[in-house]
Formats: C-alpha cells, structure tokens, sequence
C-alpha cells in the first residue's frame, strides 16, 4: 500500500494572502502544505516574523485543518561575497527557527543560481549548507535541496553534491519537471535518487513549459511507483502559474489521486 501524502507547494500561491492560500488548499481537500518563506512573497511570512506572526499563521492553519509540512527557503550560497554568504546563512538558520515552530519538517533550499559556478565557488556553497545543516541538527527540521536550480542541474551533479554533504539533516528534493526540463529521464533520476529524497515538488513538462501534472510528457505511473517504494512520503502538486492555480493543482490532484488508487488495488 502506498504511503504518499498529497498536498500543495507554495510557489504557485504567491500571489494569494496567507488566508486565502491556506482556505483554497482546505478547499482542495489538500491539508499538508509548503508556506513560502522569501522576500519576494510578502503575503505569506519573512525573517522579520514575530511571536505574533508565529501564532496568527499556526491559529489560519488550524482554522482551515492545514498542517504546515515544509518551508520554501530562497537562497543563494553561488555568490562571492563574504558578507552576502554569511548573511544567507543566517537568514537561513531563522527560516529554520521557524520551521521548529511552525511544526514543519522540512526546509526547501537551493544550492545557488550560477549554474556555471567554479569548483571553488561549488565548493564554498556547499560548506554553507553543511554550516546550515549543523544548525538544523538541534531541530526536528531537514533541508531538502531541490534539484534544478545552479549547479544542481542534472542527476550527476544532485548525486556528487549529496555525497559530500553526507549530513542527516540534509536531502534532496525531487522535482521531476525540473530534471526533464534539462533534459534528464525522472524515472531514472529517481532510481538513482531515492535514497536522497526528502520529499517531492510534482510538476509536469511538456517540452517547452511546466504544466499541469498529466498534461505532460512524465511518466507519472513509473514516478508515482517509485515514490510509494522509498521512504519520501509527502509529495506537494506544484502547479506554478497563480492565474488559473486552483484549476491546474485540481487537475493535478485527480491524477495522482487515480495513480494512488490503483497502486493500492
């Protein structure tokens, strides 16, 4: 029987209130979210939060029967400056904070945006996560750093960067739309990941932009498959266009919600 959990990942909802966000996943029957936490979504919640602010979003969660499961971070450690590093990192270690206090497991973060980054500047990124991770370490919280975003553009390069973190309280998380969008197979990315994975931002690609889940070129019967088998249990629909987002996680909804069914029949 598969263990997968449903819900939603927070990027496609920036542009809803915190209220409406939490009210429209309610509504999709969909409780396990991710709450954005990054400057550029300002109606959700920022580093600047507050015992106050902590309460007025565990109190929206309750009202609506969300359970917050995960964080979605948006750092940067592919930069060269020090001081810009060192603040990444705190900002991170009280997005972390956070996390604990919000009852969530998970952190999504990047390794950075220079995809052509130098081994040195690779290397220093990864020596943050690790000083992130080391924090994290005295919280019931994981980073999950998502695949395709810098220098984690392909299976190799998520493979190589896993091994030297070597670090409990980091994994990865699998995007199967990202992997295909660079041009690598999902399903065996997946295969050679799963050990790694912490949870799943589920999104579909049909060539030329992301899509609805189904509406692709995925092959989500294999994805869905491997998912049930290794010990990531949350998978969050990711649909990321805000104009028509309840209608693209509810189309996204009913196919894993099929996939699920027959796995368990």
């Amino acid at each position: 029987m598969s263990s997968i959990k449903i819900g939603v990942a927070g990027w496609g909802f920036r542009q809803m209130s915190l209220r409406e966000y939490f009210d429209t996943a309610s509504r999709l029957d969909l409780p396990l979210l991710e709450l954005n936490c990054r400057a550029d979504v300002p109606g959700h919640i920022w580093v600047d939060f507050d015992q106050q602010d902590v309460t007025e979003v565990l109190d929206c969660a309750a009202d609506e029967g969300i359970e917050i499961v995960a964080l979605s971070a948006d750092n940067d450690f592919t930069q060269t400056d020090p001081a810009a590093l060192n603040s990444q990192v705190a900002q991170l270690r009280r997005i972390i904070e956070l996390a604990d206090q919000l009852g969530a497991k998970y952190v999504r973060v990047v390794v950075g945006r220079d995809v052509q980054c130098a081994p040195a500047v690779l290397e220093t990124a990864v020596r943050k996560l690790q000083e992130a991770a080391q924090f994290a370490d005295s919280f019931p919280v994981r980073l999950a750093v998502e695949n395709g975003f810098g220098p984690l553009v392909s299976v190799d390069h998520c493979l190589a960067v896993m091994q030297q973190l070597q670090s409990d309280s980091v994994g990865l998380l699998y995007n199967p739309a990202n992997f295909a969008r660079n041009g690598d197979d999902p399903v065996k990315a997946l295969e050679l990941l799963g050990e790694h994975i912490c949870y799943s931002h589920l999104t579909d690609w049909d060539g030329k932009e992301f899509c609805a889940i189904g509406r692709g070129t995925i092959d989500w019967k294999s994805v869905v498959g491997l998912l049930s088998d290794c010990r990531a249990e949350i998978a969050l629909i990711e649909y990321p266009y805000p104009q028509d987002i309840e209608l693209g996680t509810a189309a996204g909804q009913k196919k894993l919600t099929s996939l699920l069914r027959k796995i368990d029949g």
